[in-house]
């Protein structure tokens, strides 16, 4: 087994960061890996190896130009970055379930949904090969 398949997504960040790897050596490493064991542990309705590749090459691409968050990050400080502190701590913007809420309450509201969910999927798919 690729020892890159068996690093923590910390660990993986980090060697990226430090360039001992590629986005795309670390993808190709895992679609080995999923090669090897799907057929036993059937845990992907669908690989779609070539978008992972091509997604990995961009970030290839965006590291070596110095942008390492890529490009929904981009697009939300873009959104958000804009705002001033007064239009953050304004109920303006908030509707229901936030009315009357400051604004920036639903800001940090969304990011925690959003690492929620990043985790519930990853928990779910953990759940699903282990049942196998």
């Amino acid at each position: 087994m690729n020892p890159l398949v068996g690093l923590t997504i910390e660990e993986a960040a980090d060697q990226i960061f430090k360039r001992a790897v590629s986005s795309l050596e670390l993808t190709e490493a895992v679609l080995a890996r999923i090669e090897e064991t799907e057929t036993l542990l059937h845990a992907y309705v669908a690989v779609f190896a070539d978008r992972a590749r091509a997604t990995a090459q961009q970030a290839d691409r965006e590291i070596g130009r110095g942008r390492w968050l890529g490009r929904l990050h981009a697009e939300w400080g873009n959104k958000f970055g804009r705002l001033s502190e007064d239009e953050l701590r304004s109920a303006q913007r908030t509707r229901w379930p936030f009315k009357d809420r400051p604004f920036g309450d639903v800001v940090a509201w969304v990011n925690v949904e959003l690492t929620k969910n990043a985790a519930e999927i990853g928990y779910a798919r953990f759940l699903h090969a282990v049942r196998a």
